[in-house]
């Protein structure tokens, strides 16, 4: 592992060192690209980025050697490729004789260097899909595709660079995983693209590329990556399975793929250059160069980084295919249509350049505008954003990622806390939020003092209860409510974030052996349930604001049958967790939301259309869910909880344990909870465990321990005045999201998906002490910060319309 980083530092020296040197003989002898037609840079620049890559690995390659990953055949088809692309660049060579010498690389490939792809992965009813005889046409086609594919994402500054680095970083991930060390000429090759991009990627002090790649540089840096990617996935133990190197790889090939097909479409040639690719639409619609590279590098980083985590998560080979296809078909919808596509990314670039400002522009905007934004910008306000960011996607499985999002966070309001002092001390939250998080800090001091709280208890529970006061949302508000556009993002984040906490903790085998009735094969049932309770109401949320406006253009349909598409694996999740008090959230959500639905404005003249939309889609959900799952929901199921309840209050309880223990149980921790809180009905206890008469903690058998109620916990704990303190915050907050709505300041959809939310929620906590767990409990804050910031954006708006008042003459 050692000797391929300093391999890499090395060809990174050598690199730097070559540019220049090149830089002149380039001008000397004519190899620079000359602007003019689609070509649209400024001056003469060199295409040797290819050429002092190529030199650098070869100069260090007698140092540091290659080990087992190198073959004469990668070397030899490298040369072919830098030579012959060397005289493409200075001659340019027709598309055929292009073609020739990558098809020649190509067979170096499969008959000196004897790789092939030999399988496609593993998948249900085939078991191995092996190619046999068509494994050497296959890996033919994969290498020549790939050149060619890298060749045309040579289209802007940084671009192929940027896609290249990230491809051979996740294989050389693949690679420490298979062989424990990165092969070295993939981290020689890597580190003279790294020397290369300081020439090539433009920034404030270079405003314009000093050296280009050339068609010998991309063509060269798709091979290697072909090469490697054919080896590693031919490894008797490789880590992942086929599919996830086609996540790898996946970028440049769905763009090549999708502009040969319209090219063909149109009767031109497949290999005729235009300005039809996936960076020239970003680029028509207004981002730069800069922008346009960064964002598909990051694409490119995200895509492989999906693959490759999912497959070593166990993900099934099936699962991971279909996803490619879809983004796929994405990709194909997205350019296919650019013209609208374009629309939405000129609106995208516009908000995400004026979102910047001052609040005092508010006082020029609508109420409803998406220019609303924090007095605070500039790094502050970047540095709030990306805790924010990592805060939200880091909620369904990391807690580390938690903690420094929320520390970012944290800091950037310390250093902006005059700003944030003056618009937060003048909420009424704000005070409530404070007065409830010190007497819950006060009360859990004192009830340790007295020793209330028995060492047995372990952690305090204010530990849990002062992050759900309203206080420690908002910050998070503050930079939210600046940062309006970014809602939907954090949202796709957070569903991002889910799917990969669900990939990991779902015993991906068990379930590939038919074992999908055990509700631990899908993770943790409190968890998975709740989370799934949570996001299916929100899609539910999405559903019915696209329903309500269907007809209207392709928006609206496109948001329905996405939203309708996300809730049949939600309610597969929902119900195989066989978590019932996810099932009453999602129900209780369900409502709230349809219910939202024939209550407001154009939505109730769409109301019939909107509930046999939401009807249709649950019933195949359900379908799915059976056939998946095989769990029909029995009639036992319901009537014996009801039944074992009613014996209960009967004053029979042997008889209701007989029919439904968990029930009865539950039923006496709420006589517990019932009778502590009248022993100490105004500040409580100070501890949310259950206590016998004596004062103990009471010894159960369950694995959760408390009363399975947050309100019977918290009136327990810290009595009436919690309660109250609590229900405050809570109408506070429901208050100034009211008035958001009506006054325009947030569209009416958000109500039914923020309030729905709050419904399922609140309908859990009766019979769950959710706060306990770390996913829960961000959900409720970052559900408090959204209504909390919409109280900031009411203050702005109210603030900007006085000073306009003011300045009337």
């Amino acid at each position: 592992m050692a000797s391929s980083v300093y391999a890499a530092i090395a060809a990174f020296a050598v690199s730097l060192l070559t540019l220049p040197l090149l830089s002149r003989l380039a001008h000397m002898y004519g190899l620079v690209d000359e602007p003019g037609g689609r070509k649209r840079h400024q001056g003469n620049v060199p295409l040797i980025g290819g050429l002092a890559i190529f030199l650098a690995f070869l100069i260090v390659l007698p140092f540091a050697g290659g080990g087992g990953a190198l073959h004469p055949a990668l070397v030899t088809g490298m040369l072919v490729l830098v030579v012959f692309g060397a005289l493409d660049d200075h001659r340019d060579l027709s598309s055929g004789v292009k073609l020739a010498f990558q098809i020649l690389a190509g067979v170096l490939v499969v008959s000196w260097g004897g790789l092939a792809v030999w399988e496609l992965g593993t998948y249900p009813g085939i078991g191995v899909l092996e190619l046999g005889t068509w494994a050497v046409p296959f890996t033919l086609l994969v290498v020549v595709g790939f050149i060619n594919a890298m060749n045309m994402m040579d289209g802007i500054d940084g671009l192929a660079g940027g896609i290249a680095l990230s491809i051979f970083f996740w294989l050389g991930v693949i690679a420490v995983l298979a062989t424990g060390a990165v092969p070295g000429p993939l981290a020689m090759i890597a580190g003279g693209v790294l020397a290369f991009l300081l020439f090539n990627v433009r920034h404030r002090w270079m405003p314009r590329a000093r050296a280009f790649l050339g068609d010998c540089g991309s063509m060269m840096l798709g091979f290697v990556a072909a090469w490697f990617a054919i080896a590693l996935a031919g490894l008797e133990h490789t880590p992942v399975s086929p599919v996830a190197f086609a996540w790898v790889l996946a970028l440049p090939v769905m763009d090549t793929v999708s502009l040969m097909v319209r090219r063909l479409s149109k009767g031109r040639s497949p290999f005729t250059a235009d300005r039809e690719h996936l960076h020239h639409i970003f680029l028509r619609a207004g981002f730069s160069v800069q922008e346009t590279a960064a964002f598909l590098t990051s694409v490119s980083v995200l895509l492989g980084g999906v693959g490759v985590l999912a497959s070593l998560a166990g993900v099934p080979d099936v699962l991971l295919l279909t996803g490619l296809m879809v983004l796929g078909l994405l990709h194909v919808v997205f350019v296919r249509y650019a013209w609208r596509t374009m629309k939405a990314l000129r609106r995208l670039h516009r908000l995400t350049h004026l979102e910047g400002g001052l609040s005092a522009r508010v006082g020029r905007m609508r109420p409803g505008s998406l220019a609303l934004c924090a007095p605070v910008s500039g790094w502050r306000r970047t540095l709030a954003l990306l805790g924010l960011y990592l805060y939200v996607v880091s909620i369904p499985f990391s807690v580390a990622g938690m903690n420094i999002g929320l520390g970012l966070v944290l800091l950037a309001t310390v250093l902006s806390v005059r700003a944030f002092l003056r618009d937060a001390v003048r909420l009424p939250l704000f005070w409530v939020a404070l007065a409830v998080t010190a007497y819950v800090l006060l009360r859990g001091w004192v009830g340790e003092l007295q020793a209330e709280i028995p060492a047995s208890a372990g952690v305090p529970p204010w530990r849990h209860f002062i992050r759900v006061t309203g206080l420690m949302s908002l910050p998070l508000a503050w930079w939210l409510a600046g940062a309006r556009f970014h809602w939907p993002w954090l949202f796709w984040v957070l569903v991002f974030g889910g799917a990969v906490a669900v990939a990991a903790q779902v015993d991906w085998i068990a379930l590939g052996r038919g074992q999908l009735h055990d509700p631990m094969a899908w993770g943790e049932p409190p968890v998975a349930g709740f989370m799934a309770a949570v996001a299916l109401v929100v899609m539910l949320g999405g559903f019915v604001a696209g329903m309500q406006r269907f007809g209207r253009g392709w928006r609206p349909m496109f948001v329905a049958l996405a939203s309708a598409a996300a809730c049949v694996p939600l309610v597969v999740l929902l119900v195989a967790s066989q978590y019932a008090t996810g099932w009453l959230g999602a129900a209780v959500g369900a409502l709230v939301v349809v219910g939202g639905a024939a209550a407001y404005g154009a939505a109730r003249q769409r109301f019939t259309l909107v509930l046999a939309g939401m009807l249709a889609f649950l019933g195949v959900s359900a379908g799915v869910t059976i056939l998946l799952t095989g769990q029909v929901l029995e009639r036992e199921q319901i009537s014996e909880p009801v039944q074992a309840t009613l014996l209960y209050l009967g004053g029979q309880p042997e008889l209701a344990a007989g029919h439904h223990p968990v029930t009865v149980e539950r039923l006496q921790l709420w006589s517990t909870a019932w009778a502590q809180f009248r022993e100490r009905p105004l500040v409580g206890w100070g501890s949310s465990l259950p206590l016998d008469t004596s004062g103990d903690v009471l010894q159960r058998a369950s694995r959760h321990p408390g009363f399975k109620s947050l309100y019977a916990a918290t009136a327990v704990a810290y009595g009436a005045v919690g309660l109250f303190g609590f229900a405050l915050v809570m109408l506070l907050l429901f208050r100034e999201f009211r008035h958001a709505v009506r006054r325009g300041v947030l569209p009416t959809p958000w109500l039914f998906a923020v309030l729905g939310v709050t419904a399922a929620m609140l309908s859990m906590f009766a019979l769950a002490t959710q706060i306990e767990n770390t996913a829960s409990r961000s959900i409720l804050v970052m559900t408090m910060a959204i209504y909390a910031a919409t109280a900031f954006q009411m203050r702005w708006i109210r603030d900007a319309r006085a000073r306009r008042r003011a300045a009337l003459p």
